[in-house]
């Protein structure tokens, strides 16, 4: 999820090119396209911007976590002031995009996700 039209395009192809067929992507651009894929998808993962269009990426977050217990969450925002609120919430890696490439954080991301089998499930 992110907030930027053109950054949500960015992220979405760099994890879709990373991924390959190994996995599908979902994504969404507003909370509450968010907030209804959760509800009803099974997924491996969450990588999200914290400001959305529609609020905040806590809602998803939370329900993210709930769902999918084990389940990484990266968030990679500008919105730094939040970095304690998303980590309060579950967030596993919390990243500030003044301070890290987005290729980076999605090569991160990736290679968090060869550690866990489907559904969050640590290997």
């Amino acid at each position: 999820m992110e907030d930027h039209p053109l950054q949500h395009l960015m992220l979405r192809d760099g994890l879709v090119s990373r991924l390959g067929e190994r996995a599908s992507v979902c994504a969404c651009h507003r909370l509450d396209e968010a907030l209804a894929a959760l509800d009803d998808g099974t997924f491996d993962a969450l990588f999200t911007d914290w400001a959305l269009p529609g609020g905040s990426a806590a809602p998803a977050i939370s329900r993210f976590r709930e769902r999918f217990p084990g389940a990484p969450i990266i968030v990679y925002t500008a919105h730094v002031e939040n970095i304690a609120a998303a980590a309060e919430l579950g967030a596993h890696a919390i990243y500030d995009k003044a301070d890290r490439r987005a290729g980076d954080v999605l090569d991160e991301f990736v290679a968090r996700l060869a550690t866990q089998t489907p559904c969050g499930r640590s290997t």
